[in-house]
Formats: C-alpha cells, structure tokens, sequence
C-alpha cells in the first residue's frame, strides 16, 4: 500500500473513531440523564433544572413498564395524564351537607348532578339531570341538554327565587339560543378550550403543590376490586395551602378532610373521587364582639366517572323555544305589577343581573363538567 492511501486510511480510520467517540459519549448523557430522571421519580425530587413537564412524562412512562413497581406519585401522574384523554363519558356529581343535631347527623341538603358529555373540536356537548331533595318529600330537578348552541331545559318542583316565578316555563322541554343571549347582552364569555386551559392553569398549581408538600408519599394504597385506592387525611396547614390555590386567603373553616382516590388498575383512569371533611362554626353576625354562629357542617362530596370514552349520542329533545331572554324573564318575573308598562320597564330595569346569572350558571355547569378532564 502506498503511502498515500496509508494517510488516507489513517485519516477515516481517526475520522471514525471520533465518531464514534461522539456517540458514546452522547449515549452516556442520555443514559446518565434518564438514570437522574428516574431516581428523581421514585424519591419524589422536584429538580429545578428539570423542566415539569419532562419530570411528569418519566413518572407516567415508568407506569407503562410491567414487573415493575410504581410510586403513588407515578400512578396519579399517569392518572391524570389519562383523564386529559377522555373524550366522553357520564359524570357523577354528589354533595351531602349535614349538621349536628342532639350527637346525631341531620342532613342539610345533597344536591347531585348526573351527566353525559361528548368533546368534539374542543367544544362539549351535554345532558344532566341536576336534583336536591327538598323538605316534605318533593325533589327539585332540572333536566338540560346543550348541543349546537341551543341550551334544552326542563324544569321540576323549582321554587321561587329572589321573586321569579319558574313554575311559569312549565314542565315540558324548553329552549333557548346561547349565542343569541351573549349578542342580546353584549357579554363576553370563554368558550370551552379556553375553560379548559384556565382550570388546567389551576390544577397544575395544586399538582405542584401536592408534590411540594410530599402528599403523595403521605397517602395509604388499598386494593379494592378493580382499583387501587389511595388515601390521606389532610390537616389544618395542608388543607391551607391546597385551598390557596382557589381561593387567595384561603378557607380557614374548613377544619377537616379526608380524601380517596380510586383508579383503575389497567387503563389508570380515575374511577372515583371521594372527600369527607368537616366545616367549623361559621360566624352568622357580629354585634359589639359578640357572635351567632352556625352548627358545625360535616360534607361528603364524591364524584364518579363511567362509560369512560364509549360512543355517546347527546339528543336534543323535542322543546319549546324561548325566542330571547326578555321573553324568558317576562315568563318568569311573578306577574306582581299589574300594568304591563310598569312590568316591561321593571324587567328591563333586571334584565341585565337576570341575563348575567342565566350565563353564569350555563358557564359553570361547563366549568364543573370539563374539571375532571383538565387534570
């Protein structure tokens, strides 16, 4: 071999070397880096270098490993992770509240919502039926669908509020065009994926700050059937700075809560929430130092999720539609004043504050809807 083709040879023998050299060492980074992320994981690190979101993407990718065992914080991250996947669904909504009476417990009110929903285009189509048993037996209930703009009603044993006559709308299904009521009062509400985006906002902050105060490492793990079950009685301190996170001062009365999560062992979907706490004495009036206060209020809350993802049909029923919301509030407003010129000005005088609540309450049952989907 001349000695030309020897430097040549020499030169891609070095240049291959180098190469590979370049690789090796880039595969020990990788290696040495996933290592890092890895043992953060199961020590439950927070590394501030690390960015969050590549910290979650390693708990949740270690769920995906058999024979291998997890952290509670890696089973809820993934957790979470697969509730942001939900498409559709049934939601479960119920709240006891009940109070003290002669040391037995006497139950105050228990709303419950029950629901279907459908996501499609980052807009929610949804049905519930909302419910309160009231005293004497009677329940109050308002069955609503939403789809295509329109918002279905239908109302059952709803009392008078603040003066308006609901049992006026009658009992069959009615209707009402959303987008026209945010025209007719020039209003400026969030659509869905905005919703979405500002209770994601939200719950990031407590993700976070579940994980700084270690109340993943705190929880109790069970197996109940199908689900694991994790458990944590949360104290005054804890229960403050998780409030923080929703309400800026916080809620000093709430003295007690409990919570447990159940999530199923193979799709990690959370099937159930349940959080059993207890509401100090609140102070009804002051007068020269002296207080009244309330009775102390126990509550459950529990929220489940079925039909996880399954082919759901929301079917706009049949209805009346209510063809503006000064039609609605002049169905609604009692007939008190007799002059029809006295009960046009006064429901224009309202209709402002009435049209206000009526979107308030349409946006909030999305807001409740698209929680458990934010996560």
């Amino acid at each position: 071999m001349s000695k030309k083709k020897k430097k040549i040879a020499l030169q891609s023998g070095n240049k291959l070397s180098g190469r590979r050299a370049i690789y090796l060492l880039f595969a020990a980074i990788l290696i040495g880096l996933l290592g890092f992320l890895i043992n953060a994981s199961y020590l439950g690190l927070s590394v501030p270098f690390i960015p969050k979101g590549l910290a979650r993407a390693t708990d949740v990718s270690i769920t995906y490993l058999p024979f291998v065992p997890k952290t509670s914080k890696q089973v809820v991250t993934r957790a979470f992770f697969e509730m942001g996947r939900i498409k559709s669904g049934e939601h479960v909504f119920n709240l006891e509240l009940a109070e003290e009476d002669n040391g037995s417990k006497k139950t105050v009110i228990a709303p419950k919502i029950v629901g279907q929903f459908r996501e499609e285009n980052g807009e929610l189509d949804l049905a519930g039926e909302a419910s309160v048993d009231g005293p004497g037996g009677d329940k109050l209930k308002i069955n609503f669908v939403e789809k295509d703009k329109f918002l279905y009603f239908k109302l059952n044993n709803v009392p008078n509020i603040l003066g308006l006559d609901f049992t006026k709308v009658g009992e069959d299904w009615n209707k009402i065009d959303v987008d026209k009521i945010i025209n007719q009062g020039n209003a400026k509400v969030r659509g869905d994926s905005d919703i979405k985006k500002d209770v994601k906002g939200k719950e990031d902050i407590l993700y976070d700050t579940l994980a700084a105060e270690k109340i993943f490492e705190k929880t109790t793990v069970s197996s109940e059937g199908s689900s694991f079950k994790y458990q944590i009685d949360l104290g005054e301190s804890e229960i403050d700075k998780i409030a923080k996170v929703f309400f800026p001062k916080g809620l000093s009365q709430l003295k007690k809560l409990n919570l447990a999560l159940f999530i199923d062992k193979s799709s990690y979907r959370i099937q159930k929430l349940e959080a059993i706490g207890e509401i100090s004495s609140l102070p009804v009036s002051q007068t020269s130092g002296l207080s009244i206060s309330a009775p102390e209020t126990n509550f459950k809350f529990s929220y489940q999720l079925k039909e996880a993802n399954e082919k759901l049909e929301i079917k706009a029923p049949e209805a009346r539609e209510i063809e503006s919301l000064f039609s609605l509030y002049l169905l609604v407003q009692g007939g008190k004043k007799e002059d029809p010129a006295n009960l046009i000005f006064g429901a224009t005088k309202s209709l402002p504050e009435f049209g206000a609540n009526f979107l308030t309450i349409e946006r909030l049952i999305h807001v409740l809807y698209l929680a458990p989907l934010s996560l």
